[in-house]
């Protein structure tokens, strides 16, 4: 269903034609392997609903690109289900309190009831999942089909440069006048001169 909903199918022959198979397959797997008669677990509303959902079945495959078909297609192919789901339950739960309530001398009875419910033990292997694949698509999300190695490690290169500029304290910016009246501000009265044999006196008096 997801497949046929998610597939964009060419308005030629082709295109008809590979919708067609798609829908008699998702048709072939629904009703595959009913373990139970519908009659016995059926009413009018159910084989109702099953007759819309025939009725759209026929349209879309005359149709498969009209867009209206389509939801309602699939609007009928959900309700079919989910109520198929109800009635298989409500039928299982009808025989287990019949099976409760039966006289251990009914044997015979008893084993015929149970053999109703019984879940067919065999797989189907179209509807197994895969694990491989769902690893397989991950994994290769987002990935490249070529790396370039020479690319890969000159932006290394890059980066490592980077990191370490951002590291670093020291700035390669200009000395601003704000700042060297900031640092003459803070130089203390009384100290011995520097290289430069100037006082600090001085200089934060020439400042002034």
């Amino acid at each position: 269903l997801n497949n046929f909903q998610q597939t964009n199918f060419e308005n030629t022959q082709d295109g008809l034609n590979r919708a067609t198979d798609l829908i008699s397959d998702m048709r072939k797997r629904y009703f595959k392997k009913k373990r139970t008669r519908i009659s016995d677990l059926a009413d009018s509303n159910f084989f109702a609903l099953r007759s819309t959902f025939n009725l759209y079945s026929k349209k879309i495959k005359l149709s498969p690109f009209d867009q209206s078909i389509r939801l309602k297609y699939f609007f009928y192919s959900k309700q079919l289900k989910t109520v198929s789901k109800l009635k298989k339950r409500e039928f299982k739960l009808n025989v287990l309190n019949k099976l409760d309530n039966m006289s251990p001398n009914e044997s015979k009875e008893f084993w015929k009831l149970l053999r109703t419910i019984k879940i067919n033990k065999d797989k189907n292997d179209d509807n197994m999942l895969d694990l491989s694949q769902f690893a397989d698509h991950f994994k290769n999300q987002c990935k490249p089909e070529k790396i370039d190695k020479n690319f890969e490690k000159s932006v290394f290169e890059e980066l490592c440069k980077t990191e370490k500029l951002l590291a670093s304290k020291e700035s390669d910016t200009p000395i601003t006048i704000s700042e060297i009246k900031t640092q003459i501000k803070r130089l203390k009265s009384g100290k011995s001169c520097g290289p430069d044999k100037i006082c600090y006196e001085i200089i934060k008096h020439s400042s002034s």
